[in-house]
């Protein structure tokens, strides 16, 4: 789904995967590791399981950047803009 969101360059697709990728994370993730610990399963599975949601969480940051992009393509200029005037702005108060 992420792989079609992109080639379509649709937010909304990306917005969809997002809240899979958190479903996954803060839902089955936790619940299959829970099962695990408990049945003594081997600490090869339990390490697999961890790096899948160390994957997910990063799959879902670069994903909202992404997304940010694809609906305000100025979005990082007009941030770079916002805090350069708040930083000159901070820097006069500090002088007066």
């Amino acid at each position: 789904m992420g792989l079609l969101a992109c080639f379509c360059a649709s937010s909304k697709m990306l917005k969809f995967q997002a809240s899979v990728n958190a479903t996954a994370v803060w839902l089955n993730y936790p619940l299959t590791l829970i099962m695990m610990i408990v049945k003594n399963d081997e600490p090869f599975y339990i390490a697999i399981i961890v790096l899948l949601m160390l994957n997910k969480v990063c799959l879902s940051f670069f994903g909202a950047k992404v997304r940010q992009h694809l609906i305000n393509p100025g979005y990082c200029r007009n941030v770079e803009k916002i805090e350069e005037r708040f930083n000159s702005y901070t820097q006069a108060k500090v002088y007066e």
